[in-house]
Protein backbone atom coordinates (compact mmCIF):
# COMPACT_ATOMS: atom_id res chain seq x y z
CA UNK A 1 0.00 0.00 0.00
CA UNK A 2 2.76 2.47 0.88
CA UNK A 3 4.58 1.50 -2.31
CA UNK A 4 1.59 2.38 -4.48
CA UNK A 5 1.06 5.69 -2.70
CA UNK A 6 4.70 6.77 -2.97
CA UNK A 7 5.00 5.45 -6.54
CA UNK A 8 2.43 8.04 -7.63
CA UNK A 9 5.20 10.62 -7.14
CA UNK A 10 8.33 8.50 -7.56
CA UNK A 11 8.64 4.85 -8.49
CA UNK A 12 12.32 4.90 -7.54
CA UNK A 13 11.57 6.22 -4.02
CA UNK A 14 8.84 3.60 -3.60
CA UNK A 15 11.20 0.81 -4.65
CA UNK A 16 13.90 2.10 -2.29
CA UNK A 17 11.44 2.07 0.59
CA UNK A 18 10.51 -1.55 -0.10
CA UNK A 19 14.21 -2.45 -0.30
CA UNK A 20 14.85 -0.83 3.13
CA UNK A 21 11.90 -2.62 4.72
CA UNK A 22 12.98 -5.95 3.25
CA UNK A 23 16.60 -5.46 4.37
CA UNK A 24 15.46 -4.64 7.90
CA UNK A 25 13.32 -7.78 8.01
CA UNK A 26 16.24 -9.90 6.78
CA UNK A 27 18.49 -8.37 9.45
CA UNK A 28 16.16 -9.82 12.08
CA UNK A 29 17.17 -13.33 11.03
CA UNK A 30 20.60 -12.77 12.54
CA UNK A 31 19.58 -10.43 15.35
CA UNK A 32 15.98 -11.25 16.34
CA UNK A 33 16.10 -9.14 19.52
CA UNK A 34 17.35 -6.06 17.67
CA UNK A 35 14.01 -4.26 18.01
CA UNK A 36 12.65 -2.71 21.19
CA UNK A 37 9.91 -4.38 23.22
CA UNK A 38 6.58 -3.80 21.51
CA UNK A 39 3.50 -2.10 22.86
CA UNK A 40 1.60 -5.37 22.45
CA UNK A 41 2.62 -8.27 24.69
CA UNK A 42 5.10 -10.75 23.13
CA UNK A 43 5.99 -8.43 20.26
CA UNK A 44 8.96 -6.34 19.30
CA UNK A 45 9.32 -3.26 17.09
CA UNK A 46 12.20 -2.50 14.77
CA UNK A 47 12.50 1.07 13.59
CA UNK A 48 13.55 1.07 9.93
CA UNK A 49 16.19 3.78 9.64
CA UNK A 50 15.75 6.58 7.10
CA UNK A 51 12.01 5.81 6.87
CA UNK A 52 8.96 6.75 8.96
CA UNK A 53 8.15 3.04 9.39
CA UNK A 54 8.74 0.31 11.94
CA UNK A 55 8.23 -3.43 11.76
CA UNK A 56 6.06 -5.02 14.41
CA UNK A 57 7.14 -8.63 14.84
CA UNK A 58 7.08 -11.68 17.06
CA UNK A 59 9.90 -14.11 17.72
CA UNK A 60 8.65 -17.65 17.16
CA UNK A 61 10.65 -20.76 17.99
CA UNK A 62 12.24 -21.16 14.57
CA UNK A 63 11.38 -17.96 12.74
CA UNK A 64 10.43 -14.30 12.92
CA UNK A 65 6.82 -13.41 12.19
CA UNK A 66 6.36 -9.91 10.80
CA UNK A 67 2.97 -8.76 12.07
CA UNK A 68 2.77 -5.34 10.44
CA UNK A 69 4.66 -2.55 8.75
CA UNK A 70 3.52 0.54 10.63
CA UNK A 71 3.91 4.22 9.80
CA UNK A 72 5.24 5.98 12.89
CA UNK A 73 2.52 8.65 12.71
CA UNK A 74 -0.24 6.09 13.23
CA UNK A 75 -1.88 5.72 16.62
CA UNK A 76 -0.15 3.11 18.71
CA UNK A 77 -2.04 0.41 20.59
CA UNK A 78 -2.61 0.90 24.31
CA UNK A 79 0.42 0.45 26.51
CA UNK A 80 1.22 -3.02 27.80
CA UNK A 81 0.21 -3.55 31.38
Amino acid sequence: MAHEFIAQDSLRAADELVDKLYAAALHLREFPKLGRLGQVRNTRELIVSATPFYLSYRIEEEHIQILAVVHGAHRRPPSRS
